[in-house]
């Protein structure tokens, strides 16, 4: 049941994470996806990489090959839609939107527009459901052509990125047919429960986690290993 759980997504490596660490946890654990943080004003700061780390991360064919880049802020989406992104963002597999998660920064229109934007990039995007997202992204999900729907996946995130775990793990009705993945309070302390939980839910999904993976806001290499070590023992 276990081995339903397709991806165990770790996210916040910065400028002081070593690559070689990321890379040799990258060959222990097949399932794991190192998902960058682009905040346009926040870069260098703790969980922000700068843009020469980001590009060196890509040049790294073991890291590149299982990666996701989650765009948060304002400015990221108005690059988003103007066509700027920097060309390294858009190297990573996925494409995370974490659009209007602690404030509606954007009307209903120009979510459905980033949506369908980021979508025509060529990426798989991650959708960030939480109550500012719920209703646009079941519609959203709805309009999109069957022939494009493998490449929209959606994160149940109630917390919005606080690191709260939900009362309970569940799946929308209206997502039946989508990739779901799950965030929320997941770390080394509870991962296995995790897991047993949301493979209960009997679709293929993935997990994702931030806070879980660091120590005094820097990437712990030991509490990531320990989460992809606790997801591997239940595969």
């Amino acid at each position: 049941m276990t081995a339903l759980i397709t991806r165990v997504s770790l996210t916040g490596p910065d400028d002081r994470t070593e690559l070689a660490t990321l890379t040799a946890l990258s060959q222990r654990y097949p399932r794991v996806e190192w998902a960058l943080l682009y905040v346009p004003h926040n870069e260098g700061a703790p969980r922000n990489p700068t843009q020469p780390w980001r590009e060196s991360f890509f040049r790294v064919a073991e890291l590149a090959s299982r990666s996701a880049v989650h765009l948060c802020g304002a400015l990221a989406f108005e690059q988003l839609l103007a066509g700027t992104l920097p060309a390294d963002v858009l190297q990573a597999r996925r494409l995370q939107l974490n659009i209007n998660a602690r404030k509606k920064d954007f009307t209903d229109e120009q979510v459905l527009e980033v949506y369908a934007r980021a979508l025509e990039l060529g990426r798989d995007v991650i959708l960030q459901y939480h109550p500012n997202t719920a209703a646009l992204i079941e519609q959203f999900a709805l309009e999109t052509p069957a022939s494009e729907r493998s490449r929209v996946h959606v994160l149940m995130d109630a917390s919005r990125g606080t690191g709260k775990a939900p009362d309970v793990w569940d799946r929308p009705v209206a997502l039946d047919s989508f990739y779901v993945g799950y965030a929320g309070g997941i770390g080394p302390e509870n991962i296995e429960s995790v897991v047993r939980d949301v493979a209960a839910l009997g679709q293929p999904c993935w997990v994702d986690m931030e806070s879980g993976i660091r120590t005094d806001n820097e990437f712990d290499a030991a509490r990531a290993e320990a989460v992809l070590r606790g997801a591997e023992v239940l595969a």
